[in-house]
């Protein structure tokens, strides 16, 4: 027995359906719904849908919808909860064109079946349009079909209009390097075309509704305006104009200033600009109300002014704006001053988790007769604790202590200036940079001032190691280590002088006379081989040299120190000097 596909099911009720010249009278109960979805109606661009919903008693076996749209139109979707299933291919007609589109339901949904489909028409097409929609029912009974009477729903598609400029574009001010934007808001029927112009002049490739420059230049000041083009004319936006310009330029940056309580003192700055300039003064990173010019004065000091201060400047150019650079004020009595430093070993920095070399740091603080007490706070770094200090103040942190060290004098029993040196353990797992941050604090006439120690923040990097050239590590270079250097310069392969060297365990450096050319091994590079090449060259040579001939009065001594840089990798690695 042969089995019927799904199509060859459907074929009698689709030739009922399509071939039928007579319609027949609907059953009491059966209705055919058609309207338009106004939130999508006649809107230029093309698309348009209908709700349609078919009425039925019972459960018929199967319910069908035909709709005939004109020629050059196209189905885009069906969409619903229960929405039916195309006959064909989504978008295919039937093959007659006249015949139009067809679902059908291979299960009734419960009465009414609601769905919407949609169609695109030309963009280009306007007028009066009617959309046929037909529906049909096939009971449970038998092959008999009942067809509704077509149901015609006019499609009054938007005139063609001319372009209408909504929405112009304005003019703009840009920093130099900055992107800079135009857009214009259009209406009229579709399609639109956009062509952006700069002083009357068509600029290639700008055919959209918005025309952006990623990176201007000086050039591209002018005038720019959009033509707005369709079948029905076309419209000329008014022209915005491009201002483009530099940001501030500042030439005078104001200066760190120490005042008298109770004194007057300004800050001030040099800025150059081609336009009008705007200033605002912030103070521990706050702005400070009405601080808007160019010099900032601060008319009675006292100890709350102390801290840092910058200046942002602006103009029409660049809404961010140049900043100055930080500055610090103190207020205090003259020759008041705190400093703090490393005491200087040649490594020039902390060494991780050795309790046989701590960290050493000294402090100094000058402060006028007149102070009643005194004081001294330093900021440490997470994991470093106090091992020990050699102040006489009265009060002082006990050992071990970590974060934040105090320390208080009576004034009367200790003299200016005071100098005291505390010594700290480093964490094993310190690396990089760490910074030290030290307050000195002075009484007078019931007023307290703080005094910034500097440097701040006091930087400090890890621990240098002896130069290579340095066989016995006391941070001096002897003519004897000198001439192990130079016998490593002097490496002959063949004719050839290269300089190559090799490491031997336990004995250092050695030449390497088995080789070309330098072979580098990345975990023993040679201090004087700066660029790591696995030879020494005479440059490199040169300045084991000049740490060779460091000299104290008329003695040589050789000594060196670690230089770091602010990465705490080294600059020029080693320089002369203890």
């Amino acid at each position: 027995m042969k089995t019927l596909s799904l199509r060859e099911h459907l074929r009698p009720v689709l030739l009922g359906w399509f071939v039928m010249v007579i319609w027949t009278v609907l059953a009491s109960g059966q209705s055919l719904q058609v309207l338009p979805d106004t939130s999508n109606y006649l809107i230029t661009g093309g698309t348009i849908s209908y709700e349609v919903s078919i009425s039925y008693p019972g459960t018929p076996n199967a319910v069908g919808l035909r709709v005939i749209v004109p020629s050059d139109w196209t189905y885009t979707s069906t969409s619903g909860l229960n929405a039916p299933t195309c006959l064909d291919a989504v978008g295919a007609k039937q093959a007659v064109a006249t015949e139009g589109f067809g679902w059908f339901y291979f299960t009734a949904p419960v009465s009414p079946a609601k769905f919407t489909v949609k169609f695109t028409y030309p963009a280009s097409q306007s007028g009066d349009k009617s959309v046929q929609f037909t529906a049909l029912i096939s009971d449970t009974t038998g092959p008999s079909i009942s067809v509704s009477p077509s149901v015609a729903v006019p499609a009054v598609l938007p005139p063609l209009s001319p372009p209408v400029i909504g929405t112009q574009p304005l003019n703009a001010t840009v920093l130099i390097g900055s992107p800079a934007t135009f857009s214009v808001v259009a209406s009229g029927s579709n399609p639109l075309t956009y062509q952006w112009s700069k002083s009357s002049k068509a600029i290639a490739g700008a055919t959209d509704a918005s025309y952006t420059i990623g990176s201007v230049v000086a050039g591209d000041s002018g005038a720019y305006a959009v033509a707005v083009t369709n079948s029905k004319g076309s419209a000329t936006s008014t022209s915005a104009t491009l201002v483009v310009g530099d940001g501030a330029k500042i030439t005078t940056q104001p200066k760190d200033t120490v005042v008298a309580s109770g004194a007057t003192t300004s800050l001030s700055v040099v800025a150059t600009s081609a336009v009008p300039l705007s200033y605002q003064w912030t103070f521990k990173g706050a702005v400070i109300a009405d601080a808007t010019s160019a010099t900032y004065t601060i008319s009675t000091a006292s100890g709350a002014n102390t801290g840092y201060y910058q200046v942002t400047i602006k103009n029409a150019f660049d809404s961010v704006g140049v900043k100055s650079s930080m500055v610090l004020v103190q207020v205090a009595p003259p020759a008041t001053s705190a400093s703090q430093q490393v005491v200087l070993t040649p490594d020039r920095g902390y060494t991780a988790g050795d309790p046989l070399k701590p960290l050493r740091i000294t402090n100094t603080f000058t402060f006028p007769a007149a102070s009643t007490a005194l004081g001294w706070t330093v900021i440490l770094p997470p994991g470093f604790s106090l091992a020990s200090e050699t102040s006489a103040a009265s009060s002082k942190p006990g050992v071990g202590t970590t974060d934040r060290l105090d320390w208080a004098w009576d004034a009367g029993a200790v003299s200016s200036p005071i100098a005291f040196t505390y010594v700290l353990n480093v964490p094993g797992a310190a690396t990089g940079i760490k910074s030290f941050y030290a307050s000195a604090y002075v009484r007078i006439s019931n007023e307290t001032l703080e005094i910034i120690g500097t440097p701040d923040p006091l930087l400090v990097a890890p621990a240098g190691k002896p130069h290579s050239s340095d066989s016995d590590g006391d941070w001096k270079i002897t003519v004897e280590e000198l001439a192990q250097t130079i016998a490593i310069f002097n490496t002959i392969y063949g004719s050839q002088r290269t300089g190559a060297y090799r490491f031997v365990s336990g004995s250092g450096f050695a030449p390497d006379p088995s080789v070309a050319a330098g072979v580098v091994d990345p975990l023993h590079i040679h201090s004087a081989d700066t660029n790591a090449n696995g030879a020494i060259d005479l440059p490199e040579l040169l300045q084991v040299i000049d740490l060779y001939n460091y000299r104290v009065g008329t003695e040589r001594t050789g000594s060196y120190h670690w230089q770091a840089d602010e990465t705490g990798t080294g600059s020029d690695r080693y320089a002369p000097s203890p």
